[in-house]
């Protein structure tokens, strides 16, 4: 680490923590690249991981106990001797001071930073070029690293003292090379060690002592060369929670399953917890679970007295066989996966080397359908230890199930079986073979305990469980070998279904016609053609052969007659059967009086035998609406046209061609075409909606508001001619059901000049119960100077709807890119500003001269005739408008004659408001409303765009 010269954009976060535990560094540093930056992103998101390098550590330990001398050992500060390219430091700057009393500053760290994504990563990629540099130097510490080495864990062994000795020694030159330094040496054989520096070598050696170190999690006495556990919980409180339950079940530590038969004890229990819906986290357990829970609680601490023996081989053995036993119940299931060793003198030892166990799922199953998942996750635990084949010689590999149907199921081919088993079937005879698999007894099967579950009680001292079924230690030949009484019907079987099948014999393609529908022109098809004629004239008479580069028109001509006769021989082939044998025609041919000419070409006999027009218009060629041949003749003639339209190709088409219901086709055909659509393309045009509720709410006035901005204007900021002009805006306020208009003049488009003009409306008007507006979004394609209005809309909409949320109003935006659904206060603004034209100049007004322009605009528009007028004298002549619902009259109206001399009572004069106030609403719900039902436009209901039609998009 140094002092870092130029800033970095991100700093990284770190704390220290205190390890009480730990034998070398109390005090450790941590680091966290999950504090996002000023640009909101972290270090960790910003950093490629890398492959997974390193190995897993269940299969480490297996490897650990291959070995007769046990070897471990820690690289020291393995992150910190790791340097990073210099390019790279920038992104690893903390702010540290050496002492308390300096000042704090920006530090660079310069090596593989422990916390950072790809530190894992480049450790062991460095381990393995060093083992690929230097690795032929050193044989034995070259495959250590490769094998046996977790991050700076290594944890290997030997076959003798002697060979762990010189293991000793090439691992530290070996790493040496590297600038790493080994510590933390330990070894079953303590003379192993005699050679190494005391310093370097774990407590319980210094100490020589009983004590236990850490080999990848697992507790480890190298004086008894055993592993075994400390778990220990204290009990608070008579009653636990869920967490608690889930907490402790996390908190063991158990790689290879030894402890399955309890572990899945607590899972069962925490499934049974779950199934109850008002747990809580937090909630005491039901009293059945929490005597169930309290009783393996009290017990826990005798899984201390466990103790597993770390080598599993002898020095000279005979045979080494895999024995594998699965076994479910109705709360889980399990497997156990065991080592057979047979010694020189005949003698039998049996070790475990791993088990896995799984809850039932909570969809009941079958007991037979689980137990397949049991024999399913017993080949997957094999599969897993398929590494033990390069270190050691397996002789066989035997596989039991005490469940007759499952070995009936793996005896069946998998397409019999119905899906769910079908599916495990073949998962299983892909890793395993049927003659693997043996049947055992109940009481003889281990992965039985631990798919029921165990106490810590139960599990102490349980042979059956650590050393395996007795039938283990005999001779394989006394082994169960048969499945007992045959499982007949096997269950999960496919029902027989009956096919019946109709065999149906495809003709033979007709090999022109499939080139004429692969084309997509008709000069190219023709061209095509006139070749193929060409060659077979020039294979007939090859004295005179025709080596022309180009095609001549009678070669085209006889082209287009041989695409004439392939389509009419397939679409017309009955039609020529019956005129040649003079029977007529059929009824769709019939009108035209069809013939087939000298040349075997099907063309109109018509009624035109007479006319003064040419032979080819009189009896043109007969093709059908089905062929694609009249289809590349349409598009043909529609671009010879100059993409003319249905009349013209349809009469430049029947000098040659009758197409039969020709109309309809040439019109689909030339509707389909892009040129033509590109230039008569016309905009889709919606059905217009009913007018929404809001519309129809009746109430005070701006009960709903619909709100626009509308500007900028230029304003003078002073009396004086050469005063400074600002830019300054209106905000308008519309009543969706009275059509009245509030204005008001904002300085500026900022949250705070809009929420003042909104106070001030709602001070004079009332409080409203929902606000309409535009999203925003359709301000995109207006001019530039609404950019200003869409800007402050998009980013002002959040504290603005803070605020109305406070006041219990609601906010209602309209559909992004759909200005049609604010067209009432874009009236309103069109109105404004249709009088602001009249009266505005090219002088700027002053403020208040701009405002009280925009408050007389309001009370114009507020005295417009919200319904038609009548010419007829017997109608009244007080008109309804905005200002009725306002103010009681139009707010342009002379006033009425003074009546307060009139003694009237207080209730009459509110009766008489109450019923002026009705009168206005009577007269809007009988006179306006009704002016609202007819569309004005956008009448006709058209359908929606469909897959595959052409459309032109605007940009």
């Amino acid at each position: 680490m140094s002092e870092a010269i130029s800033p970095a954009p991100y700093l990284l976060v770190h704390h220290g923590v205190h390890k009480e535990g730990s034998s070398t560094t109390k005090l450790r540093v941590v680091f966290n690249p999950n504090v996002a930056g000023s640009t909101g992103q972290t270090l960790a998101e910003t950093l490629m991981v890398g492959p997974k390098l390193q190995l897993d550590i269940g299969d480490l330990l297996v490897n650990f106990r291959l070995n007769q001398v046990a070897l471990t050992c820690d690289i020291k500060a393995m992150y910190r001797c790791i340097l990073v390219h210099p390019e790279d430091r920038i992104h690893q700057h903390i702010l540290w001071r050496p002492d308390p009393t300096q000042e704090v500053k920006e530090f660079e760290l310069k090596t593989v930073t422990f916390g950072l994504p790809p530190s894992p990563y480049q450790a062991q990629r460095v381990i393995k070029q060093l083992v690929t540099d230097e690795g032929a130097h050193f044989p034995h510490a070259a495959v250590t690293l490769e094998e046996s080495i977790y991050v700076d864990d290594i944890v290997s062994g030997a076959v003798s003292i002697s060979a762990a000795k010189t293991l000793c020694n090439e691992l530290s030159s070996l790493l040496g090379a590297g600038g790493f330094v080994l510590r933390k040496w330990a070894s079953s054989h303590p003379e192993v060690l005699s050679d190494l520096p005391v310093e370097d070598c774990e407590k319980p050696h210094m100490l020589g002592s009983n004590e236990s170190i850490k080999v990848l999690g697992i507790r480890w006495c190298p004086k008894s060369d055993s592993f075994f556990y400390s778990v220990s919980v204290e009990l608070d409180s008579p009653t636990t929670t869920k967490r608690q339950v889930l907490s402790l079940i996390a908190s063991i530590y158990d790689v290879n399953g030894f402890l399955s038969p309890v572990t899945v004890f607590m899972k069962m229990v925490m499934q049974q917890v779950w199934l109850i819906e008002d747990v809580s986290w937090d909630s005491p357990l039901p009293g059945t679970l929490q005597r169930k829970w309290n009783r393996l609680i009290s017990e826990i601490h005798q899984l201390s007295e466990i103790k597993i023996p770390r080598f599993v081989l002898c020095s000279d053995y005979l045979s080494l066989d895999l024995i594998g036993f699965g076994d479910a119940s109705g709360a889980a299931y399990a497997a156990v996966v065991y080592l057979r060793v047979v010694k020189p003198d005949q003698q039998v030892t049996v070790h475990m080397l791993r088990a896995r166990t799984k809850v039932a799922p909570l969809k009941v199953q079958t007991i037979p359908k689980l137990e397949l998942c049991a024999a399913l996750l017993l080949v997957q635990i094999v599969k897993s230890l398929s590494f033990l084949h390069k270190k050691v010689k397996i002789k066989n590999t035997y596989l039991f199930s005490d469940s007759a149907t499952v070995l009936a199921w793996l005896k069946t081919e998998p397409y019999l079986l119905k899906t769910f088993v079908a599916n495990r079937v073949m998962k299983i005879l892909e890793a395993s073979n049927p003659t693997q698999w043996r049947h055992v007894s109940s009481g003889d099967n281990s992965a039985d305990l631990a798919s029921r579950g165990l106490l810590p009680s139960e599990l102490v001292g349980n042979k059956l469980w650590f050393d395996g079924p007795a039938f283990l230690y005999t001779d394989p030949a006394t082994w169960p070998q048969s499945v007992g009484e045959c499982v007949e019907p096997v269950p999960e079987m496919k029902s027989p279904e009956s096919l019946n099948v109709l065999v149906v014999e495809k003709p033979e393609d007709n090999i022109l016609m499939t080139a004429i529908e692969q084309c997509s022109s008709l000069v190219r098809i023709e061209k095509i053609f006139a070749w193929i004629l060409r060659f077979i004239q020039n294979m007939r008479n090859k004295a005179e052969r025709n080596l022309s580069r180009d095609l001549s028109i009678p070669e085209l001509r006889a082209a287009r007659q041989l695409c004439v006769k392939t389509s009419q021989k397939v679409h017309f082939g009955n039609e020529f059967k019956t005129l040649a044998s003079n029977s007529g025609c059929s009824e769709k041919l019939r009108v035209l009086s069809p013939f087939i000419d000298s040349s075997g070409v099907l063309r109109v006999g018509g009624r035109l035998a007479h006319a003064p027009i040419p032979e080819t218009a009189k009896h043109p060629v007969v093709l059908s609406n089905k062929c694609h041949l009249s289809v590349l003749l349409i598009r043909h003639y529609h671009q010879m046209s100059i993409h003319g339209g249905p009349k013209l190709v349809q009469s430049l088409i029947q000098r040659h061609f009758w197409i039969v219901s020709g109309r309809s086709l040439i019109r689909r055909i030339i509707f389909k075409c892009v040129p033509c659509f590109r230039t008569s393309a016309k905009c889709i045009q919606p059905y217009m909606a009913d007018i929404p509720i809001s519309r129809y709410a009746q109430g005070r006035p701006f009960i709903n508001v619909g709100i626009d901005f509308a500007g900028p204007f230029s304003l003078k900021t002073g009396p004086r001619r050469n005063s400074p002009v600002v830019k300054a805006y209106f905000c308008l306020f519309i009543c969706m059901a009275t059509k009245a208009i509030h204005l008001e003049l904002v300085s500026s488009l900022s949250t705070e000049a809009f929420l003042a003009s909104l106070d001030r409306f709602i001070g004079r008007r009332g409080l409203p119960s929902c606000i309409f507006s535009d999203n925003g979004t359709n301000f995109r394609g207006a001019a530039n100077y609404l950019k200003e209005v869409q800007d402050f809309l998009t980013q002002s909409s959040t504290p603005i709807t803070n605020h109305l949320r406070s006041q219990e109003i609601e906010w209602k935006f309209n559909p992004p890119s759909a200005p049609n659904f604010g067209g009432l206060w874009e009236a309103g603004v069109k109105s404004v500003k249709s009088h602001l034209k009249q009266v505005l100049n090219e002088q700027p007004y002053s403020f208040e001269e701009f405002c009280t322009l925009l408050v007389k605009i309001e009370a114009i528009l507020n005295s417009r005739p919200l319904c038609y007028l009548s010419t007829s004298p017997d109608d009244g002549v007080d008109v309804l408008t905005p200002g009725h619902f306002l103010i009681g009259s139009a707010l342009v109206a002379r006033p009425e004659h003074d009546l307060s001399q009139e003694k009237l009572s207080t209730l009459k004069r509110w009766q008489l408001v109450s019923q002026a106030n009705q009168g206005f609403w009577k007269r809007w719900s009988r006179d306006y409303i009704n002016t609202l039902v007819q569309r004005s436009k956008w009448t006709s209901q058209r359908k929606n765009l469909q897959i595959n039609d052409v459309v032109l998009v605007q940009g």
